[in-house]
């Protein structure tokens, strides 16, 4: 059975708090040097995953869920944590003072991944939608 809303929902709730909680650590100890890498890392898990979560839960039929196919939420799961490490890593560097072309590839991976995912959710819809019409049609 696939995970409910609300469980997605409070994943993503919890990551949110948790990066802006890291997010706030790290700034206090920065000695005064700040990233926005890190300070807004918290958006990324909020504006990709509770917003949709909540819009969706709030549409015409609330049983409607985000991602209901296992392997594409996965992979949209996968794509955010993906960026979430990325911007992490970039505030890092940036307090340091230091900078790595190889911080590139998360967002190379990030995106790509959550577009991958959202394609496939839509396929798969697009796919059982076709298969309940032929069944009507017998």
């Amino acid at each position: 059975m696939f995970t409910s809303n609300k469980r997605k929902l409070k994943f993503y709730s919890i990551m949110t708090l948790s990066s802006a909680l890291i997010g706030f650590v790290y700034e206090v100890f920065s000695h005064g040097v700040y990233s926005p890498y890190m300070y807004l890392m918290f958006l990324i898990p909020l504006i990709l995953g509770v917003v949709p979560i909540c819009i969706c839960m709030r549409g015409s039929s609330p049983r409607k869920k985000f991602f209901s196919n296992k392997l594409s939420y996965a992979v949209y799961t996968l794509g955010i944590l993906t960026l979430l490490v990325g911007s992490f890593l970039k505030g890092v560097l940036d307090i340091y003072g230091t900078t790595s072309p190889l911080l590139t590839v998360y967002l190379a991976l990030g995106i790509p991944m959550m577009l991958c995912a959202i394609m496939m959710q839509l396929s798969r819809s697009t796919l059982h939608g076709k298969n309940e019409i032929a069944i009507r049609e017998e």
